[in-house]
């Protein structure tokens, strides 16, 4: 099975390649209009130019990581999709690595990622991908108890990609209390990761300097405002992102106790961190939901 992760991976950057190129929304008189998702200026290849050249709005400017690697490679569209692509077959490994770890089928787990992730997909969003890459090999590292160092590197490229690194440092300090390990071991893995974490979060504010927000901080009026008018259209983002917060309820309370006991450091983790990013995100953005595939697949799948 993990040789065909590379094809696994080409289904999934055709799907999304697919979808990125029109995408049909009914709005709210009934009317179709098609946007290229590809282009828009607030997310993927089309954010690229303002990113690199500080001109975006936060907290897009702050994530370069696919873009500094998109310029670094000549900064073509060839170049993003190649990446976006990478990242896609990063997150597929990474997630196989990370069900290793925890000890669930790999290959029932990895295919019910590629079936997940189609769910998520509405705007070009490929540091998406390798945010789950990111947090999948960090968190199974974490989980494996492997080198401070290598978590760290992972630490500083996932903040240089997306703000949900903060799973991990929380993640360390919950499975320490977990597993009653000494206090000073805790300790030093939870400084030296989050010293990673902040160079990571803090270079692109020191290159790029303070940035507005795109949007205000709350966005749970609009999100609720918005949903009530795009219900209707099951192919929304908003029906999308009710479908899979039913899902995490209905994982988490039919999964077996010694499951969610095996898997609460990581639950709380990542369940807490994606609940703070309801008040500030879009809802229909399903696609920033995605870390929610680290809990509800392992229990939805790897324990049935």
């Amino acid at each position: 099975m993990i040789y065909l992760i590379p094809i696994l991976a080409f289904v999934l950057f055709v799907i999304d390649y697919r979808i990125m190129q029109v995408i049909w929304l009914t709005s709210v008189d009934g009317k179709k209009e098609q946007r290229a998702g590809m282009n828009i200026p607030w997310s993927g290849y089309g954010s690229i130019p303002d990113i690199i050249s500080g001109v975006s709005l936060q907290p897009m400017q702050y994530r370069v990581f696919v873009p500094w690697l998109t310029r670094l490679f000549g900064g073509s569209v060839c170049a993003y999709m190649a990446i976006k692509y990478a990242g896609i077959t990063a997150m597929l490994y990474g997630f196989w690595f990370y069900l290793g770890v925890i000890g669930i089928n790999q290959t029932i787990g990895t295919l019910a990622l590629c079936a997940f992730v189609p769910l998520t997909i509405l705007y070009d969003y490929a540091d998406a991908y390798w945010e789950m890459a990111f947090l999948s090999v960090g968190i199974g590292l974490i989980l494996g108890g492997y080198s401070i160092w290598l978590i760290s590197v992972i630490a500083l490229l996932a903040a240089l990609n997306r703000e949900t690194v903060i799973i991990m440092p929380v993640l360390i300090v919950l499975s320490a209390i977990i597993a009653v390990t000494p206090i000073m071991e805790i300790l030093l893995q939870f400084i030296v990761v989050s010293i990673a974490l902040g160079a990571g979060l803090i270079l692109p504010r020191m290159i790029y300097g303070s940035k507005k927000r795109y949007c205000p901080f709350n966005l749970i009026r609009t999100n609720l405002t918005e949903a009530k008018k795009e219900l209707p259209n099951l192919m929304s983002g908003y029906a999308h992102f009710i479908l899979i917060i039913g899902l995490l309820v209905y994982i988490l309370a039919a999964a077996p106790a010694h499951a969610i006991s095996e898997l609460l450091s990581v639950a709380i983790s990542v369940v807490a961190v994606m609940g703070l990013i309801l008040i500030p995100g879009k809802w229909n953005e399903v696609r920033i939901f995605m870390p929610l595939a680290l809990v509800m697949i392992p229990l939805g799948v790897g324990y049935a």
